[in-house]
């Protein structure tokens, strides 16, 4: 009996080691999957990043405008065209090929003699800067970006903010024309017309004043402009390029008889109220503490109607609906890391701030406190 126990023992030992190893070699395929998957999930971005900073050649150079304007073309006919060394017109043209942005007719033809061709869908958000499916800024906003990072290593650990002049001329034009389709399709022609009582002051004698706070290149008080005839909109920003740029555009668009364009920052600007309406698009988000800057600025202006924040994110999401399901949570953190934290570091007030905000919540304790108003 003693020696069928001990060979029962040893069964059971071995039973428990294959048992062991088994779960251990389990542990390690798992382990293995989900490394994989993440190199995987990694390099896909890094693909992605490849082709958006060859879309940035495309846009900068003109070729994408060549090829919807002009149609087809080989490496040399693009070249004359666009003004570039056919060689490198031969480099992007075959990246964009294999990416699927641009289609060629014969891959079996010499490399100098086949034609690439713009699909008209690709056109659509490649090359018409109104339309709500206009995508090239993106690239532009990686590629300025980056230019930034040797000022955002540093803030990374002093704390202090990255000005927004270190981002470039490509930072500015981007953030506007990202926000320019929505702005002169629906924002005065959908969303302001959704809030009844700013709709009716809008379209009402005396004309009504607003301020664009933070406007940047100014689509924003030009869309109210042109919605609106009778108004009077003034525009700060304390960024100079995009006064300039703002001042040109309305000219432009023709209502820079009704629309003036200031360099200043939003809390200077006390002298210039009262305003029925006041704008703020996509800039709350850039400063350290939010509530207590919208609280301050709306006070400084005497804003005697609405307060109006858009959020960053909504006018692509509200207008077309093509992202996926968490595209934003990982779009929006991942921009604000490479924006920095503006003015002195340390942590932001996380409050959530209604789209729009009657100005007179803003003298409430529950907005000094970091909640969100809920209402009389």
């Amino acid at each position: 009996m003693l020696a069928q126990e001990r060979a029962a023992a040893d069964v059971a030992a071995g039973r428990g080691e294959a048992m062991g190893t088994e779960a251990t070699m389990g542990r390690e395929d798992d382990l293995d999957e989900k490394a994989g998957a993440f190199v995987g999930r990694l390099f896909d971005a890094g693909l992605g990043g490849f082709d958006l900073l060859t879309v940035y050649l495309g846009d900068r150079l003109g070729l994408y405008r060549q090829l919807a304007e002009k149609g087809s073309g080989t490496p040399d006919e693009l070249a004359r065209r666009a003004g570039i060394h056919p060689r490198y017109a031969r480099e992007w043209l075959e990246q964009q090929a294999v990416s699927g942005i641009l289609e060629v007719d014969d891959t079996q033809k010499p490399a100098d003699q086949r034609r690439y061709s713009l699909p008209a869908a690709h056109a659509e958000a490649l090359t018409k800067p109104d339309s709500l499916f206009s995508i090239s800024p993106v690239a532009r906003a990686l590629v300025s970006a980056t230019q930034a990072l040797p000022q955002l290593l540093r803030a990374f650990r002093t704390g202090e903010g990255v000005a927004w002049s270190a981002y470039g001329s490509d930072m500015i034009e981007s953030q506007g024309d990202f926000n320019r389709p929505w702005l002169v399709n629906l924002f005065g022609a959908e969303f302001l017309p959704a809030i009844p009582d700013v709709h009716q002051r809008l379209l009402a004698d005396p004309p009504a004043r607003v301020v664009d706070v933070a406007c940047g290149v100014g689509w924003a008080a030009i869309a109210i402009a042109k919605s609106y005839p009778k108004v009077n909109v003034d525009g700060f920003d304390p960024d100079e390029s995009s006064i300039d740029e703002a001042r040109r555009l309305a000219k432009e668009s023709g209502v820079d008889d009704r629309v003036r364009f200031e360099v200043r920052d939003g809390e200077d600007v006390g002298k210039e109220g009262p305003y029925d309406l006041a704008v703020v698009v996509e800039a709350i988000h850039d400063v350290s503490r939010r509530v207590h800057c919208t609280r301050r600025r709306c006070r400084a202006l005497h804003v005697r109607g609405e307060c109006s924040g858009v959020p960053p994110g909504w006018s692509r999401r509200a207008a077309l609906g093509c992202y996926r399901d968490g595209d934003a949570r990982r779009y929006l953190p991942g921009l604000r890391n490479q924006g920095g934290v503006p003015g002195r570091g340390g942590p932001s007030v996380r409050a959530r701030v209604p789209a729009v905000l009657p100005a007179h919540a803003l003298n409430r304790s529950s907005v000094k406190r970091g909640r969100p108003w809920s209402g009389p």
